[in-house]
């Protein structure tokens, strides 16, 4: 008995309008069949009410705050709710960002300078702007803050962050040839923690 055909997602209702797959296979990409959605509550408005996702884990995460995560259990359970300034595409590991729209280091790559995606929002409809990238760091480098080890660079390197007209620019200890990868953190709303630090 031949194998099943795998079932890949697809990005747009029109397979035409998407002729390379997530594998960079041509050809149109399968649609995955309609899932089900349960009802939402009858106070509910329905466009608040969304699809059901079951998440697996050898282990509940230690926390939902990014910033103390100690294991990969907490990591991948992070990245469902908070987007990364930068990160590592599984396929290719080419170093990509949702959120960042263009960069350009500065003075010899002692700083970055980034300009925000427009009308990146967070679970909440808050915008997210520069002013959220900036408090960030503030919070990874807080000399009081119980930070994990995982952002133990980020807090040795990353010296400043100003928000700079419609962008960022963050400084740093010494040039670095790696500074978007140090900087794969996951973006903090502000609004929500207003008055932590």
């Amino acid at each position: 008995m031949p194998a099943p055909e795998p079932v890949f997602a697809s990005r747009t209702a029109d397979a035409d309008a998407n002729p390379i797959d997530d594998v960079g296979q041509s050809g149109a990409v399968p649609a995955i069949p309609d899932v089900q959605e349960r009802p939402a509550p009858s106070d509910a408005p329905a466009e608040s009410w969304g699809q059901r996702l079951d998440v697996f884990e050898w282990s509940l995460p230690s926390t939902m705050n990014p910033l103390y995560a100690q294991d990969a259990v907490d990591r991948r359970t992070h990245e469902l709710v908070f987007d990364r300034l930068f990160y590592r595409d599984a396929i290719t590991n080419e170093l990509r960002s949702r959120l960042v729209r263009t960069y350009q280091r500065l003075d010899g790559g002692r700083a970055l300078r980034l300009t925000i995606v427009d009308g990146v929002a967070f679970h909440d409809g808050h915008v997210m702007d520069a002013a959220d990238v900036c408090f960030t760091r503030r919070a990874v480098t807080h000399p009081s803050a119980p930070i994990s080890s995982l952002w133990e660079g980020v807090r040795r390197e990353v010296r400043s962050c100003v928000v700079d007209g419609d962008g960022l620019v963050i400084g740093f200890a010494r040039p670095l040839p790696y500074a978007r990868d140090l900087l794969m953190i996951p973006i903090l709303p502000e609004h929500v923690f207003e008055g932590e630090l």
